[in-house]
């Protein structure tokens, strides 16, 4: 059987300790949640009509992600 190419694999925010396999629930929680952020920036961009960036981080999609959904929170609610 063949493995399709995965790009879970690549989406952590670091190895070991800091890796999804941590012992520590909130840096497993953190990659998870990284990975989500990845996914929905790249959602995000597409919609936008933009090429999406595959060199992203996962960290770097957390922190973009959480300030997106911050500023779509706030508009929301002033609504």
């Amino acid at each position: 059987m063949t493995k399709l190419f995965s790009r879970d694999e690549d989406l952590v925010i670091g190895n070991g300790l800091l890796g999804p396999c941590s012992p520590i629930s909130f840096l497993r929680d953190l990659n998870a949640w990284g990975s989500l952020g990845w996914y929905y920036e790249h959602i995000y961009s597409l919609a936008d009509g933009k090429t999406p960036d595959l060199k992203l981080s996962a960290f770097t999609a957390l922190l973009r992600y959480d300030r997106t959904e911050g500023k779509t929170a706030k508009a929301v609610i002033r609504n």
